[in-house]
This record gives structure tokens, sequence and C-alpha cells, in this order.
């Protein structure tokens, strides 16, 4: 029997006219045989006032096999930095497609790249069975939550707003997400 291998990817990108915010969706996939591999990256980035990048990028990563999940991890991470430290700790965005004449090339750090860890699973033949594409939506959706919830209204919050629209799937409210958060806070 010949197993085959098929690679494919996909790659959504959405720039703002100036230049100084991208929203990304790279979702790539390799399946050998019955076997689904995937990782998902949602990346928001926005060039900041003093010329930083602001980075925040929800990842998920999953392998499965027809309805069974055998494996997920859903993980954060956000950076401030200059371009040369966002391409470094970001390999799979677009950098480029931003107006890089306003992006300092090199800047020490502000926030130095963390990756958390939202949620994962790992199923194994003798602890644990495979889950469900429903349970594992569900557990998608609480990291989303928790995320949405744990974030500080700081630098950040626009980027990871996005980022949850994102994965969400929700791509063209990212660019409704300043006007929701400015009237939200008018009422705070």
């Amino acid at each position: 029997m010949k197993v085959s291998e098929n690679k494919k990817e996909t790659n959504i990108i959405h720039i703002n006219d100036n230049k100084t915010v991208l929203n990304q969706i790279k979702h790539e996939f390799i399946n050998i045989g019955e076997t689904l591999a995937q990782v998902k990256y949602n990346t928001s980035v926005k060039v900041s006032e003093k010329g930083t990048l602001i980075v925040s990028q929800f990842k998920q990563e999953i392998s499965s096999r027809g309805n069974e999940v055998f494996y997920f991890s859903n993980d954060t991470a956000i950076l401030e930095g200059g371009i040369k430290e966002a391409k470094s700790a970001f390999e799979k965005v677009d950098f480029d497609k931003l107006n890089l004449s306003l992006i300092q090339s090199s800047f020490n750090v502000v926030k130095p790249l963390k990756w958390e860890n939202n949620n994962n699973y790992e199923s194994n033949e003798f602890t644990n069975k495979p889950i469900s594409w429903s349970e594992w939506g569900s557990a998608v959706e609480k990291a989303l939550d928790e995320l949405s919830l744990n974030r500080r209204e700081d630098v950040f919050s626009e980027c990871i707003d996005n980022v949850i629209l994102l994965a969400r799937g929700k791509y063209k409210k990212t660019n409704e997400n300043k006007m929701k958060r400015f009237f939200n806070n008018l009422f705070k």
C-alpha cells in the first residue's frame, strides 16, 4: 500500500489603507493517508506611533482522522518590537506588506515574545480516546473567551480583539473593532 502526502495552505490578508494594520490568517495542512495535521495562524499587527510593531497571534495546531481529533493546542503570543524582532518571532507573517518606512528596523523589545498555552489535548491509546470536532470547537471557543476576558485595555487590546475575531471567522468585523471598543469604554 502506498501512502501519499498532500500539502496545502491558505493565506488571507487584510491591510488598512495606510498600511499600518495587517490582519492575516494562514492555514497550513498536510494529509498523509487518512491523517490530517493542521496549523492555523490568526495574526494581527499594528504599527504604533513610535514605529514599533505590536503583534498578537492565536495559533491552533490540530491532528485528526475523519471525525476524531487526536491532538490540539491553542496558543497565544504577543510582542512589541522592531521589524527585525517581529520577523524573527513570527516567521509566517507577511510583514513586508506594511508601510515599512514607518517601522523601526530594530528596537529594544518593549514587550518580549511570550507564548501562553490556552488549552490543549492529546489522546493516547492508554489513557484517553480521541475527541469529536464539536468538543474541539468548544475548547477553541473557551480559549478565545478566556483570552477576551483576561486581556487588559492597553496597546495590545486592539490586536488581541482582532485575533479573536479572525479565529472565530469574523474577518470583516476586524475593521469595526476600534469603534466598538471606543463606545464600550464610553459607558464603563
